[in-house]
């Protein structure tokens, strides 16, 4: 069973991940992805396998844009998840000459009580967020959690990657 991390959300901090992972093929919603940004920031430099993040119900709902309206916020949450256990992402590796699909996250594990929710990474990313030391992408998390489009999320991941060059050309067809 992999370690517990207990965590608060961060705005501050750091996203980084390979770019393949940027360019990858998926349909996320703005919470999907705001709750993955927030997951992949929590990745420490040292990891050498995922850990599994504890973080409060409350904190976690105000971090991803969800309100606490008419009592639905436990409800929201476990929609948000249960969607991220199986929605796919296809990712090309050229390099290795594969396509991977994958899930998002293998596991939310809600501990009412508490007040709590574990969430656990897919292993499939691990090769995309875990040990990377070149050609990946690093983003504020600040940045991007207070946007308000889950394609603007996209385009701005996507203008980042190649910011040190100064230009990129992406048709829109494959931005759909």
């Amino acid at each position: 069973m992999p370690d517990i991390i207990v965590t608060k959300p961060k705005e501050k901090a750091l996203v980084k991940r390979h770019n393949h992972l940027i360019e990858a093929r998926y349909r996320l919603t703005l919470q999907e992805q705001r709750l993955l940004l927030w997951l992949f920031s929590e990745i420490k430099p040292e990891d050498t396998d995922f850990k599994r993040y504890r973080v409060r119900i409350a904190d976690l709902a105000k971090l991803i844009g969800i309100s606490d309206g008419g009592g639905r916020l436990y409800r929201e949450i476990i929609e948000v998840t249960g969607r991220l256990r199986k929605r796919e992402i296809d990712i090309e590796d050229i390099s290795r000459n594969v396509i991977i699909q994958a899930t998002w996250i293998a596991s939310a594990e809600y501990q009412f009580n508490e007040g709590v929710v574990e969430i656990c990474l897919a292993p499939a990313l691990i090769p995309y967020l875990l040990d990377i030391r070149k050609n990946y992408t690093t983003v504020a998390l600040k940045y991007v959690i207070g946007v308000k489009s889950a394609y603007a999320i996209r385009l701005y991941e996507l203008l980042k990657q190649y910011q040190g060059i100064g230009s990129r050309v992406v048709s829109v067809a494959d931005l759909r």
